[in-house]
Order: structure tokens, then sequence, then C-alpha cells
């Protein structure tokens, strides 16, 4: 199998209101070649999961959109959010002196407690196979200056104190991702599914969440195939919560 060079082509644009509609919008008058990925210096409609808001001052970080085409059946479609979760993570972890990366479920990469990129994956689906994927990723690189989120953000430059540009940044990513999906896409699904629980944040770690408004201490066992996080609570009974079900408490 030949090994897709993830990145390319390359559509540069100067403003946006998001990326990931630009590529939907590709997607539905053409078929843009695997790999495809659409930046942008700025976007005035960035949007996380469950429609949550991205904040990115312009030309400072990394706001990208790769088209893909995994095939994948919807048994499986989680397995896409590992493979690029850990391929994020993969990617910058080198760039680290004395600071973990970590994947918190589902969708974030976080510098110790601290939230440095977030993902973004919208599916196309056609007879219970992954026709297309949107693939979104921001990165802070070198915002030094953010609202107030909880958790709080953070940015590559301010927990490196090196001059990162976005181009930089884009390589890394591109090269990281043409790794794992290769690896997703020849079926090694356990390698990925190893290195996701080997990096996820406070796995088998008691930790306070909260659910239906109370708060409770649980230990993250792990995420199944369909996205559900599985913990572990104190009468030894896991149960498994979709997102926005539970809500990590950070203090």
């Amino acid at each position: 199998m030949t090994s897709l060079k993830i990145g390319t082509p390359h559509i540069q644009l100067d403003r946006i209101d998001s990326t990931n509609s630009y590529a939907r919008q590709l997607l539905e008058k053409q078929h843009p070649a695997e790999g495809t990925v659409i930046t942008a210096f700025f976007q005035s409609d960035g949007r996380g999961q469950a429609f949550s808001q991205w904040e990115s001052e312009k030309g400072k970080n990394l706001i990208a959109s790769y088209i893909l085409y995994p095939g994948l059946r919807i048994e499986k479609i989680f397995l896409l959010n590992k493979c690029i979760s850990v391929a994020v993570q993969q990617a910058f972890q080198p760039l680290m002196e004395g600071v973990s990366l970590s994947i918190k479920w589902p969708n974030d990469l976080m510098a110790d407690n601290q939230k440095l990129a977030g993902i973004l994956i919208e599916n196309g689906i056609k007879d219970r196979f992954v026709s297309h994927s949107i693939v979104g990723i921001g990165v802070n690189v070198s915002q030094q200056h953010f609202k107030s989120y909880v958790p709080p953000a953070t940015s590559l430059v301010k927990l490196t104190v090196k001059p990162y540009t976005v181009e930089i940044i884009l390589d890394l990513l591109n090269k990281s991702l043409s790794k794992w999906y290769s690896l997703m896409q020849q079926g090694l699904e356990k390698i990925i599914d190893d290195t996701y629980h080997e990096n996820l944040f406070r796995f088998k770690t008691r930790s306070d969440f909260v659910i239906n408004g109370t708060q409770v201490k649980g230990q993250i066992e792990g995420v199944d195939d369909t996205g559900c996080l599985k913990v572990r609570f104190k009468d030894q009974e896991v149960q498994r919560f979709q997102h926005k079900e539970l809500k990590f408490v950070f203090t």
C-alpha cells in the first residue's frame, strides 16, 4: 500500500468563516484529492466540539481542515478520532521538555492541565461506511494571551519559549498525520488504540467529574469503539458516557 502524503494539495486562505465549512462546500462541488488541507490566517466562526467557539488571533495559530476518505464502517467510526488524536499528540510531544502532552477525551490536546489544541471531525456516511471526513485541527502556536477558559488555554511558544512558526507546525503535523493514517489504513488499529490509551488524559487516575450537576469521583478505564468514555466509580461499576454527559473538573 502506498502511503498517503497528507497535506497536499494545500489551499491557503487569508480569512474565512470556518475552514471546515470551506472544506464541506468544496466536497459539495467536486471530489478533492485525499489529504487536501485548507488553512487560514484567520477564521471568524471557528468551532470546537458541540458548537463551542475556537479563539485564534490572526496569523498566530494553525487553523487547518483536512479532507480524507477513510472508508471505515460506522461501527469503527471513532477509530479515526483515535488516529487523529494520536497523530496530533505525537507530532508535538518531541517539542516539549518537562511537559506532558495528553489526549483529553474526546477532542483536545492537553499540556499538563492546559489546552493546547483541539480537533473537530465531521463525517459523511453512506451505506454504513464513512464516505468522507473533514478533520479540523486548531493548534495554538504563538498566541500569548487568551480569554478565561476552563481548562485554560496555552500555546507552543508559551510552553517552550521557542519561535515556532505556523509553517513549521503544519509540516510536523502533516508528517505525523501521514504516518498514523497509514497505520490505520493498514489495519494496525491495536497500535493506535494502545498509543491512544497510553496518552489518554487522566487515564487510570481517580478524578473529579460532574454528572447531572453532581460532582463525583471516578477512574477513567478507557474509551470504547463507539467513542464512549468508560469510568469506574466507587461501587466498581463501569459506566459509559457520551460527549457532554460528563464534565471534567479542573481546580
